[in-house]
């Protein structure tokens, strides 16, 4: 048997006020003045092993984190079923490209930004698995937003995912992008995209303070001139994600790993639950090296 209250304190995030988590999932149950009066049986020593295993992963997350998780019940309730299936929980990380690239030394020799922060990912793949929570890498270049959405070159965007596709494999990650995903799942995301309308996304308060966030984006950092354009841009960004959004996390179920701060992420990363774990300074690694 286990003291609730030390449960509590293990998770140190509270997923609902009073909440409890008992085999799996989190009760409703309210504590009273005693909470020392409540306890959790596990039906055996393999269960309870599980549970300190999981809660001992939370806590080292709560210690590296640089933000708070986003939906991090359901975080949790991932990395426990992992922990409880013995199947790898998907860790999802969305890659930018870089429009200026170019090979350089540092990037023959794994020195690069990108490689310091996937060498991050590999460490918290590490953590989980010394609690025996397998993982899965799921890096996902986003070629489309750079091509299809920004109007970048798509020679170097392909030159720049070919490199991050070698450098992923070094660490054995898979490397899939937004382009294969959603062609891979055309028919959902033509329905998504149908239902995305300009007028829904400024009718959501949110959604509309992003618009102008991707509209000030696509002034600086797309590839078009016209105001026009740069205002079509920054719609089919925010379309885009929204659909990706439902799609990651209906396909794989994932913890994202975020490269970015939470405001880039934001409303239009839906329902996927995310983890901050990379510091301010390696924050958009792919604009950080190999500039002209």
């Amino acid at each position: 048997m286990l003291n609730v209250l030390l449960l509590v304190r293990l998770l140190n995030t509270s997923p609902a006020a009073g909440g409890i988590f008992i085999n799996g999932e989190w009760q409703e149950t309210q504590l009273t003045s005693r909470p020392e009066a409540y306890q959790v049986v596990f039906d055996g020593l393999d269960q309870l092993s599980k549970a300190r295993g999981c809660f001992s992963v939370w806590r080292a997350i709560e210690e590296i984190r640089k933000e708070k998780p986003v939906f991090p019940e359901k975080a949790f309730a991932r990395l426990a079923r992992a922990r409880e299936t013995d199947s790898p929980v998907t860790l999802f990380v969305p890659w930018g490209i870089n429009p200026e690239w170019i090979e350089t030394a540092e990037d023959i020799n794994l020195n690069s930004p990108e490689a310091e922060v996937l060498g991050r990912i590999k460490a918290f793949q590490e953590l989980l698995a010394a609690n025996r929570i397998k993982s899965q890498v799921l890096l996902m270049p986003a070629d489309l937003y750079a091509t299809e959405v920004n109007n970048f070159d798509s020679s170097v965007a392909n030159s720049y995912m070919e490199w991050l596709k070698y450098l992923a494999d070094k660490f054995g990650y898979e490397t899939k992008p937004w382009s294969e995903i959603r062609q891979e799942n055309q028919t959902e995301y033509d329905r998504l995209r149908q239902k995305i309308t300009l007028e829904r996304i400024e009718a959501n308060d949110e959604l509309r303070a992003r618009l102008s966030k991707a509209y000030l984006t696509a002034k600086k950092r797309s590839g078009y001139e016209t105001w026009g354009q740069q205002k079509e841009a920054a719609l089919a960004y925010v379309t885009e994600r929204l659909c990706e959004a439902v799609i990651v996390e209906e396909k794989y179920q994932p913890i994202k790993v975020s490269c970015v701060e939470p405001g880039k992420d934001g409303p239009l990363d839906g329902e996927i639950p995310r983890l901050y774990l990379i510091p301010d300074s390696l924050r958009f690694p792919w604009l950080k090296g190999g500039i002209k």
